[in-house]
């Protein structure tokens, strides 16, 4: 399964809302425009996002150009002899800094994760249908993990595992959770609450995964 024409389909829905707001908003109306972009473009961005994340780098890119385009719309730092197009994200990243937003890939994995939270104490539906508790390996770092899931169904060790596969929200939070930079205290666990706002505080760039699965240009 691939999701060009789930993204084709965001993208275009998400420009067609980021071009009303600039349309009557000029760039001094910064601080309005953050949050109609927060409630009616991101929003889309974000709907039951968790379930549809690609690892595809293309399609990581168009989702993003989104949020880069309205950054570039807001009165926010501008290079200097650079390339305008912002081919290499680097003004993007400078953007994100400004405003203390996530890149949108970050804030897919944060629902992905957030759902794997459900699945452990119960309250996602069907959770136990998708992950299970995982025994931690007690030769490894993870015997230590407060939380450990694996997908309920896995393909043998010698089997190559397809993009599908590789990029649905089960095997992207168990192979987050796996990961030793990843590791919430119990306290991180007692609420939802608490868990989100570690997420909100954790660099997911660094993650194993995402080194692997998100494009270069876009780990900050």
């Amino acid at each position: 399964m691939e999701w060009t024409a789930q993204t084709e389909n965001v993208t275009s829905k998400s420009r067609r809302r980021l071009y009303a707001i600039n349309a009557f908003f000029p760039r001094h109306f910064g601080s309005a425009k953050q949050l109609l972009f927060k409630s009616i473009v991101r929003s889309v961005v974000d709907y039951a996002s968790s379930s549809w994340h690609s690892t595809g780098k293309g399609l990581q890119k168009q989702l993003e150009g989104i949020q880069k385009k309205f950054l570039k719309s807001i009165r926010l730092g501008k290079m200097d002899g650079k390339d305008q197009h912002d081919g290499d994200f680097f003004q993007y990243r400078q953007h994100l800094a400004e405003v203390s937003w996530h890149p949108l890939w970050t804030r897919r994995l944060e629902g992905i994760m957030i759902n794997v939270f459900k699945s452990q104490n119960g309250t996602f539906a069907g959770g136990g249908f998708i992950m299970k508790r995982e025994m931690p390996d007690r030769t490894t770092r993870s015997q230590a993990k407060e939380i450990l899931l694996k997908p309920v169904s896995q393909a043998p060790r010698s089997c190559k595992i397809p993009e599908s596969t590789v990029s649905s929200s089960a095997y992207v939070g168990s192979s987050i959770l796996k990961d030793p930079l990843l590791n919430p205290s119990p306290r991180d666990l007692l609420t939802l609450a608490a868990f989100k706002s570690y997420l909100s505080r954790s660099n997911f760039s660094d993650v194993k995964w995402c080194k692997e699965n998100i494009d270069t240009l876009l780990l900050v």
